[in-house]
Formats: C-alpha cells, structure tokens, sequence
C-alpha cells in the first residue's frame, strides 16, 4: 500500500514543479521534482515500483519525506478508509483472481499516473 500511495497520487492535481531555488520565509523550495517522493536524491529509481524498498535502515527518511495524505491538522479525513479500500483490493485481488494482459499498459506521468491508451486485463477466478 505504501508503494503504490508513492508512485502515485491519490486525487488528481494541479502540481507546479521550480525550476530554480526559491527562498520562501527561511525556507528553500529546491529545484527538481513536483513531488518528493519522486525525488532520485532520495528514492532511488523513484519511477520504479518497488515494494521492498522500505527497509529498516531507511524507514526514517521515508516516514519524513513519504506522507501522502498530509500531516498533523491538515491530515485528509479519508486516509484510513483510503489505505482499508487499497488493502481490500489488493487481498481479494491476489488471492481470489489471476490476471492475463490483453493490451495497452503504456503509462504517461503529468501529475499521477495514467494510462492514455488504457490498460486491459481478463480477471479469471482462480480454482
């Protein structure tokens, strides 16, 4: 769940992306990546879906740089039943199905991930 919250948005957006240093208050906007959790200087391979990059020693930075639903005052009122729905799917998904690709899968990023000529699959129950 926590990979596939990072590789992709949730909800669609309007992101703006710097393309030099901004000083804001204190604070620098580094140039770069929309999103940090798209940052290479801190996931390595960040397009890459990987599950297993979350190992013990890098649990910290992920947990600071990794918060797809906000944080503190601001957090979003769906994150639980975001992160119930995902793992639902996933479960009846891997365990009651196999897939078989029919075509398309071709993925364009803008702001989230998205599939211009779709993505289709056949669901075939599993015995």
């Amino acid at each position: 769940m926590n990979e596939i919250t990072r590789i992709s948005n949730v909800a669609p957006g309007v992101f703006r992306k710097t393309l030099t240093d901004v000083q804001v208050n204190g604070y620098t906007i580094p140039s770069g990546p929309m999103a940090v959790h798209l940052n290479p200087e801190l996931f390595e391979d960040p397009l890459k879906f990987d599950p297993w990059r979350r190992t013990e020693e890098k649990r910290s930075l992920l947990l600071r740089n990794h918060m797809p639903f906000g944080g503190g005052i601001r957090l979003c009122l769906g994150a639980d039943f975001s992160k119930l729905f995902i793992a639902l799917f996933l479960h009846i998904l891997v365990t009651e199905y196999r897939w078989k690709e029919i075509k398309g899968g071709e993925v364009l990023r803008i702001s989230e991930i998205m599939f211009p000529q779709a993505y289709h699959i056949q669901l075939v129950p599993q015995n």
